[in-house]
């Protein structure tokens, strides 16, 4: 009996000793306290980078637009950056801008211009005039692909986007827009038909010392679920003297159709001065008809096309010379990269972004003025097959910041 009651007992203690911890059992919530979150993936949440908008004036302070992404803003020149576009109805940014007289006036043009099967599409143009703090819809919503956006110097209300349109299916709202007004309301500043179709536009330049002197590109181009179009003859360089009342083709010294993207610099420090890097996919010995004729069907040209050729214009666009040589073609995939910029303070110092992306002038033991742009002389700013640039953002007064 006396063991009976031991062993009950013991039970009773082992019973309301597990009901006591029973009771004192920690929560869910003071678990997990003890096992924080890291981020493990993906490494690259914002994927490629598009464009940069930098206040001027400080250079520690700028936004990086990100293809499929989002808008990103530092305050201290990278070392951290907050997303600021979160809120938006839109996360694939085209481009972005800070005006240069109000650096709180901040314009983001959105949906992608590099025009991949993996671009996503956007829905206009955006304000902010806090900085990026908050943001206004400003209209374009069918605009779909923004190239640039350019402010005036002056006036932080009047804004030119160029507009590439609806990347897999044809649609009016393509072009140069213009506003004065801050947005509230737009104008087709430059329209380009050509067969009916309306083409988009992918770049703006403005002359430092005239802003009324524009240049605009025009990109004739089209995807399907299967193919990509990546040339036609609606692609070319408009240049306009005033404020983009009126605009006209240059042509001089240049290619014919069929082209593909056109990427266009300007000279700061000398507005005269103009390179482009033109994407000519004519190809030697067929006729421009039967070439545009498989280009229209999807088919693989029957002989290889010209390539990525650079120009260069001393007379503000009147007249273009070819810089680089002839069989060569410069630079990688123009629908995705197509982008050239001229060194702030050399004019013979150049870069033509793309896979590989070329550093070409005088700096370092590159070319000089007088020989022609050549890439396997020039100085490679990324590794092959590592990095891809698809923007790059120059410091005014220091060419060597990047």
């Amino acid at each position: 009996m006396h063991t009976i009651s031991r062993r009950r007992s013991l039970v009773a203690v082992i019973f309301l000793t597990i009901a006591a911890q029973a009771v004192a059992q920690p929560t869910l919530d003071a678990i997990a306290s003890h096992f924080p979150f890291r981020e493990i993936g993906p490494t690259r949440q914002g994927g490629r980078v598009v464009a940069f908008g930098v206040t001027a004036g400080d250079p520690y302070r700028f936004f990086v637009g990100a293809g499929p992404g989002g808008l990103w803003r530092t305050i201290n020149n990278g070392t951290s950056f907050e997303p600021v576009f979160d809120r938006e109805g839109a996360a694939s940014i085209g481009d972005v801008a800070v005006a240069p007289s109000r650096p709180e006036v901040v314009w983001v043009g959105t949906g992608e211009a590099n025009l991949r099967n993996s671009t996503y599409y956007g829905n206009g143009v955006y304000r902010s005039t806090d900085g990026g703090e908050t943001w206004t819809h400003r209209g374009l919503e069918e605009t779909h692909h923004i190239g640039r956006v350019r402010i005036h110097p002056r006036d932080a209300d009047i804004v030119y986007i160029a507009a590439q349109g609806h990347l897999y299916s044809e649609n009016e709202e393509r072009g140069v827009y213009k506003t004065v007004d801050g947005g509230e309301t737009w104008q087709l500043s430059l329209k380009v038909v050509v067969d009916g179709r309306s083409i988009g536009a992918t770049e703006i330049v403005m002359d430092p010392a005239d802003p009324d002197t524009l240049y605009a590109v025009t990109y004739d181009r089209q995807r399907f679920a299967w193919s990509f179009r990546i040339a036609g003859p609606g692609s070319g360089i408009y240049k306009s003297t005033d404020a983009g009342a009126s605009w006209r083709k240059l042509e001089k010294g240049l290619p014919s159709a069929p082209l593909g993207k056109i990427g266009l610099g300007l000279f700061l420090r000398n507005p005269e001065i103009l390179y482009a890097v033109i994407d000519d996919q004519s190809s030697p010995g067929v006729a421009e008809a039967d070439r545009l004729r498989e280009l229209f069907s999807g088919r693989r040209p029957s002989r290889p096309p010209v390539g990525q050729v650079v120009y260069r214009s001393e007379n503000a666009g009147e007249s273009w010379k070819q810089v680089s040589p002839e069989g060569e073609s410069i630079g990688e995939r123009s629908n995705y990269y197509g982008q050239i910029i001229v060194d702030p303070n050399d004019a013979d110092h150049v870069y033509v972004l793309g896979i590989e992306s070329l550093g070409v002038g005088r700096r370092g033991r590159d070319l000089g003025p007088q020989h022609p742009l050549r890439r396997g002389q020039s100085r490679p700013l990324d590794r092959p097959g590592r990095l891809a640039s698809h923007a790059y953002g120059l410091r005014l007064r220091d060419g060597h910041h990047l």
